[in-house]
């Protein structure tokens, strides 16, 4: 959940969606296919893609492959992302 309550999801076929809390509506996002989203309470939001690729929400509003090889994601405080790479 981001810092104004926003809930990120990824579905089953690695589709990225946001429901923003003002209208209750999902919104789909424009990015590569994800197995796991993760949101830090200042803003942050990180995806893992398919192959393994760690991506970060940038200002722009495009994700940027930061590289690396993870399945699973959390963002604790300040930002910083927590991976597992094995499930």
């Amino acid at each position: 959940m981001g810092p104004s309550g926003q809930t990120w999801v990824v579905n089953r076929l690695g589709d990225l969606y946001v429901k923003e809390t003002a209208d209750g509506q999902w919104k789909k996002i424009k990015a590569s296919k994800a197995i796991d989203v993760g949101a830090g309470p200042e803003g942050s939001v990180f995806i893992t893609g398919v192959d393994g690729g760690v991506f970060k929400l940038g200002k722009n509003g495009k994700f940027w492959n930061l590289g690396g090889d993870a399945r699973q994601i959390a963002v604790g405080k300040g930002g910083r992302p927590f991976i597992v790479n094995e499930e």
